[in-house]
């Protein structure tokens, strides 16, 4: 700009300048509202991943209180197919290990056909459907929504998770062997599906792969307790895998570690096997 005859800025002085021409915004005005939407939605995806946090880490009262923060998320975003899901996993979770005489499976159904209808290609749902109805030992309609997850994800580890499990419960071992073994494959922090795949190895007398199978979540739970000394599902596999290694003291002094945990976590203990 010519400071003697300015076309753009004119200097006011000892007060500051002004535009001499027009202004034109480039693009719309930023909306309040829609950015303290976006931010509602963010915390509410951070209780989301809480809720699943919680959920790994097993026990009854984690498994509550995972199911208390997807129903949250499910209530203030009933849309969110994730929280729909991981509720329905919570419940029967619920009904399998801590409360079967209140067991509401058809309650957890219910979400995953919430889940679905708002994400009709959310594989989950349709896993979590499938191993629902494995529980109620209806398997053939739960291998039916199954093939479906699979198809719609094949790379869900979630996914081939819940069909190995409930593969195991039915007593497949022929199927839930390598679809546990697919399910660690597909997240490296995965140890639990490891321990079930060396059970089910050894179930269909495979040693050598069971064995590996042991090793392996071993290899994966220790660094888990590194950052988490008190994970008592990670103490409890760790310590389960060492029986099944042969190393019976080194077991027992992880055990003596849960020995006293007020959270019922019995169905991990690896003298039950």
């Amino acid at each position: 700009d010519d400071f003697r005859n300015p076309l753009h800025i004119e200097t006011i002085h000892k007060r500051g300048y002004r535009l001499k021409c027009p202004v034109e915004l480039a693009g719309p005005v930023p909306d309040a509202t829609a950015a303290s939407v976006r931010e509602i939605e963010l915390h509410r995806y951070a209780l989301y991943l809480e809720a699943c946090e919680l959920f790994d880490r097993g026990g009854m009262r984690n498994t509550s209180d995972a199911a208390i923060l997807f129903a949250s998320v499910s209530e203030s975003a009933p849309d969110f197919a994730p929280a729909r899901v991981g509720l329905a996993k919570a419940l029967a979770s619920m009904a399998i290990y801590y409360s079967p005489k209140d067991a509401d499976l058809e309650n957890a159904l219910g979400h995953c056909e919430r889940a679905r209808l708002s994400d009709p290609v959310s594989a989950e749902a349709y896993a979590a459907q499938g191993f629902i109805y494995a529980i109620g030992r209806n398997y053939q309609r739960a291998l039916k929504d199954f093939r479906l997850a699979v198809a719609l994800d094949p790379r869900s580890s979630d996914v081939h998770y819940m069909l190995g499990r409930a593969c195991f419960a039915e007593l497949d071992v022929q199927l839930a062997a390598p679809m546990l073994e697919r399910a660690a494959a597909l997240r490296d922090d995965d140890y639990h599906s490891l321990m079930l795949a060396g059970k089910a190895r050894q179930m269909r007398g495979e040693p050598a792969r069971a064995r590996s199978n042991f090793a392996m979540a071993a290899a994966r739970i220790r660094p888990r307790l590194e950052a988490y000394p008190d994970d008592f599902r990670a103490l409890c596999g760790l310590s389960r895998c060492l029986v099944h290694l042969g190393d019976m003291d080194a077991a027992s002094a992880l055990l003596g570690r849960v020995h006293d945990q007020s959270d019922p976590m019995n169905y991990h203990l690896p003298w039950t096997y």
